[in-house]
C-alpha cells in the first residue's frame, strides 16, 4: 500500500541518519490502515514542551463548505481594494495620510478598525519558521570552511527618500528584488584585506523578509538568508530598483547586519533567539518599546505601534513553509516525556484540553544534560532539515 506523502522530518529514510525513523513509520502506517489508533507525540519547541496522546480518526470534510469558506475570504469591497492597490501616492502629502485615508474607509465598510499588528498565529509561525530555519543552517555550518558553505546572513533594506508608493508597489519591488539575488554574481570577500575576490559565493536558496515601518512612516525591510551576501551587491542592486522607482541613490539603504559576538571567546551569541525575537517583534513607537506588554494593554492600538503595513507583511521560499519542530512519535514520545517533564514547569490554562500537557523551560540546555542518543536525535532532525532543504534527500520514501 502507498503511504501518503508527509513532511520529510517525519518518515524519511536516511541510512546514515536513521534516528526514529522506524518508529515513525510504523505509527503512520497505523494512521493510514486504522480508523481509530491512540498516538503518543512530543513536540520540542525552544522552551517548551508539548505532549499528548491523541486518538486520530478519519475525517470526511464537506468540500462545499470549503469552497464556500474560500470565496468568503476573498470577499473585499471595490473602493478597498482600488485605495490599497494604488501605486503612486501624488494625491496625499505622505504615506501616513494615505495610510489614514485607508483606515477610515477601512472601518467604515467593514464596521471594525484595521489589525496593526501582526496576530499570535503569524507571529508563532514566523518565529518557528526562522528558529528551524536557522538551526538547520547552523547544524551544517563547519567555522574553517568560511563562506563557501550555507550560513546566516541578516540584512536590512530601507528607501532612501519620503515614501511616494504606495506599502504593495514597495512590497513587489522587494520581492521581484529578492529574485534577481537568486540569479546575480555573489562575490566573496577576502577576510584579510576586505576587497572583492574573483571567487564567487553560493547563491541564494530559501530566505525569510519581514517587512515594517519606521517612525516616519517609511517601509523598510528584513531579510534572512541561507548565503552570505556581499553588501556592495545588495548596495547596487537594491539602488537600481530604487531609482527605477524615482527614488535617489543612498549608499546606507542596504546594510549587513553584524550579529551579536561574546567579548571572551568572539562566537556568536545564540544566534536563533537574537534573530526570531527580530523578525517577530512588534511595530512599536519607540517611546514605548522600553514597557511590557502589560503595560501596554490599556493603551489603544493606534497609540503605541506605528503605522499598519497595508499589504503582506512578510514571506518566505516555499520549503521553509513545510519546516516543523522536531517530534517524536510512540515509546520514543513517551520516552523523551517522561525523562525531561520532572524538570520542566507544567503550564496550566483552562483552555488547554486534558489530552494535551504543556511544559516550560530550556529545552535546549535540557537536552545537553541528557543521553548521547537523545541528544543526537535533536541534533539530527535538525540536519535533515538542512539536507531536505537543499535536495540532498527525497521528500518521500
Amino acid at each position: 500500500m502507498k503511504i501518503k506523502e508527509l513532511t520529510p522530518f517525519e518518515i524519511i529514510r536516511n541510512e546514515e541518519f536513521n534516528y526514529q525513523i522506524d518508529n515513525n513509520l510504523r505509527y503512520q502506517r497505523d494512521l493510514n490502515n486504522a480508523d481509530n489508533v491512540r498516538l503518543p507525540q512530543v513536540i520540542l519547541k525552544n522552551r517548551s514542551l508539548i505532549y499528548s496522546e491523541l486518538s486520530y480518526r478519519k475525517r470526511n470534510y464537506n468540500k462545499k463548505s470549503a469552497e464556500n469558506l474560500i470565496q468568503n475570504q476573498k470577499q473585499c469591497t471595490k473602493e478597498l481594494d482600488k485605495v490599497r492597490k494604488t501605486e503612486e501616492i501624488t494625491d496625499y502629502d505622505n504615506i501616513n495620510d494615505f495610510t489614514d485615508k485607508f483606515l477610515s474607509q477601512f472601518k467604515e465598510t467593514k464596521g471594525k478598525d484595521f489589525k496593526r499588528n501582526a496576530s499570535k498565529q503569524t507571529t508563532q509561525k514566523i518565529y518557528k519558521i526562522s528558529s528551524v530555519f536557522v538551526r538547520s543552517i547552523l547544524s551544517g555550518f563547519v567555522s574553517g570552511r568560511g563562506f563557501k558553505q550555507r550560513s546566516i546572513s541578516f540584512c536590512t533594506f530601507t528607501l532612501t527618500e519620503p515614501q511616494k508608493h504606495s506599502d504593495q508597489k514597495i512590497i513587489q519591488t522587494f520581492v521581484d528584488f529578492i529574485d534577481h539575488l537568486k540569479k546575480v554574481k555573489n562575490y566573496l570577500i577576502d577576510p584579510v584585506t576586505k576587497e572583492r575576490t574573483k571567487e564567487e559565493g553560493l547563491k541564494i536558496e530559501n530566505y525569510l523578509w519581514r517587512a515594517e515601518t519606521q517612525e516616519n512612516g517609511n517601509i523598510h525591510f528584513h531579510l534572512l538568508s541561507d548565503v552570505f551576501l556581499n553588501q556592495d551587491m545588495l548596495r547596487r542592486v537594491w539602488n537600481n530598483y530604487l531609482q527605477n522607482l524615482g527614488y535617489k541613490y543612498g549608499y546606507g539603504s542596504a546594510n549587513v547586519n553584524s550579529l551579536k559576538r561574546d567579548k571572551k571567546n568572539n562566537k556568536i551569541m545564540n544566534v536563533e533567539n537574537y534573530l526570531c525575537k527580530y523578525m517577530t517583534k512588534a511595530p512599536l513607537k519607540n517611546k514605548y518599546k522600553h514597557l511590557k506588554r502589560k503595560d501596554l494593554v490599556h493603551l489603544p492600538d493606534e497609540e503605541i505601534y506605528r503605522r499598519p503595513i497595508l499589504g503582506k507583511t512578510w514571506g518566505c521560499s516555499k520549503k521553509l513553509l513545510k519546516l516543523e519542530y522536531p517530534k517524536f512519535y510512540g515509546e520514543k514520545a513517551r520516552d523523551i516525556f517522561y525523562k525531561l517533564c520532572r524538570k520542566l514547569q507544567e503550564y496550566r490554562n483552562v483552555n488547554i484540553p486534558e489530552y494535551i500537557k504543556i511544559y516550560t523551560g530550556n529545552i535546549r540546555e535540557l537536552f545537553r544534560q541528557q543521553s548521547y542518543e537523545l541528544q543526537k536525535d535533536l541534533k539530527n532532525h535538525y540536519y535533515l532539515c538542512l539536507q531536505w532543504l537543499y535536495d540532498e534527500i527525497p521528500l518521500t520514501i
